[in-house]
């Protein structure tokens, strides 16, 4: 009985095939094969939006496809495949040239799904490894990230509605804070200096007082609110449904190559907006703290 090795990863990013890329992962893929020592050829199957398919050893074919509305290609698979070895297909029955290695990138809307996915099976471990080494290195350059730094390390954008409910909490908080401290020291220096000792001293308690019994009165509906906001975002999870109606995968050529551009516009322009608006905020926000002081 022989023995075989291999490799198997998934990935639920979204992702962006070029030209280059799909051009340079057939060109790894070639790389391997011609080291397993047997007659092989890279075959692609190619799965279409109105649910058609076909089956070619052209690359330029299905650089060449329309990719249009309608006929939208759902489905890469590239394999390297024996000739001379035959293996019973799982759905149809039918014999079938066998694989020794594929990558397959899919379109999918659904959460939690498989968008890349990679499998190497063959008798020699180190041969796998190296391609699996080899195509990882491909497929982080078709991972679509939207950030840069530790946000684009994130991997749940869940956890970027966390960020982004924290940081409405801490706004709040913020705000409540600087209001606060307005109305609870009310007081000019001239009145302190026209006081007694005594006068002062009560002066400063009666402030305490107002001060603890302000505090009791709007810390409450200030926590509440921000709360309640904190947990609208959770929710409504509105940066994860942004970039996914964003940052959706494709395949870029043909028709699609447009949407993806057009799309692109829209994404840095959303980025640069949400960058002023933030700025604006903080300094209107500074200016009116310090003018109403």
């Amino acid at each position: 009985m022989s023995e075989t090795s291999g490799v198997q990863k998934s990935y639920q990013d979204s992702f962006r095939l070029e030209e280059p890329n799909l051009r340079k992962i057939v060109e790894v893929l070639q790389k391997h094969a011609s080291k397993l020592g047997e007659r092989t050829y890279v075959k692609f199957h190619v799965h279409r939006e109105d649910d058609s398919f076909y089956e070619t050893r052209d690359l330029e074919q299905v650089l060449s496809d329309e990719n249009c509305r309608g006929k939208r290609i759902k489905q890469v698979l590239v394999a390297i495949v024996y000739e001379n070895k035959r293996q019973m297909h799982e759905v149809t029955g039918e014999e079938t040239d066998r694989p020794a290695a594929y990558i397959s990138f899919a379109l999918t809307s659904e959460k939690k799904k498989d968008t890349i996915r990679f499998s190497a099976r063959e008798k020699s471990r180190d041969w796998c490894f190296l391609l699996f080494d080899d195509m990882r290195t491909q497929i982080d350059r078709v991972i679509q990230k939207p950030f840069v730094g530790f946000l684009g390390s994130i991997k749940d954008k869940r956890l970027l509605d966390m960020l982004m409910s924290l940081f409405v909490l801490s706004g709040v908080m913020w705000f409540y804070a600087s209001r606060f401290d307005h109305h609870s020291t009310n007081i000019s220096l001239d009145t302190v200096k026209s006081m007694t000792m005594e006068q002062q001293i009560r002066a400063l308690l009666e402030l305490a007082l107002i001060r603890d019994a302000q505090g009791r009165v709007s810390f409450l509906p200030a926590m509440l609110a921000s709360m309640i906001g904190s947990i609208i975002i959770l929710e409504l999870q509105p940066i994860s449904r942004l970039l996914g109606a964003i940052l959706r995968p494709i395949f870029c050529w043909g028709d699609m190559m447009t949407e993806y551009n057009k799309t692109r516009t829209r994404w840095i322009a959303i980025k640069w907006g949400v960058v002023v608006a933030f700025i604006v905020s903080v300094v209107a926000g500074i200016f009116v703290n310090r003018f109403m002081h």
